[in-house]
């Protein structure tokens, strides 16, 4: 979900980022997203028909710049060298909030709640949404502080 969602709103932004998502806990490869998660980002106009999830990678790791988890349980697949580019989803989204905050360019309201994202994998549908609205919020604080970084870089020419 958190893959889908961060895609449509770094193409509605015009921002080319590469996003992929792993699975950790992937009973088989090529596992298609719930019923649940498809409704729900069909609900926002996302269609996830064609996604497999993931197979967790090491090596695919190694060539990523940033790697978001959705819970802390997530950090102990990751070898110490990862760590230093390896953060909880909402503790990155809240952290990039501050500084934007403190530094005048950001206005964006967020909860107060550093938390871990559950994971609604067999719970009702709206367990689903809340997941995805959560998901959403964070991923919005992270679009608009890349639009602040690339203001910047125009404004100063590069």
């Amino acid at each position: 979900m958190a893959e889908y969602l961060f895609r449509n709103s770094l193409c509605k932004n015009g921002i080319n980022i590469e996003v992929e998502s792993m699975g950790v806990d992937v009973n088989s490869p090529n596992r298609r997203p719930s019923r649940q998660t498809m409704q729900v980002l069909k609900e926002v106009g996302i269609d996830a028909s064609e996604h497999c999830v993931n197979e967790f990678k090491r090596e695919t790791l190694y060539k990523s710049d940033l790697i978001l988890v959705m819970d802390k349980e997530h950090l102990q697949f990751f070898d110490d060298e990862l760590l230093d580019r390896t953060f909880l989803l909402s503790n990155f989204a809240h952290s990039l909030r501050k500084w934007c905050v403190e530094s005048g360019d950001m206005e964006l309201e967020l909860s107060d709640i550093e938390e871990d994202i559950n994971d609604p994998y067999g719970k009702d549908i709206d367990e689903y949404r809340l997941c995805r609205e959560i998901i959403k919020e964070y991923i919005d604080i992270i679009i608009e502080r890349i639009k602040i970084a690339r203001k910047s870089e125009m404004e100063d020419g590069g």
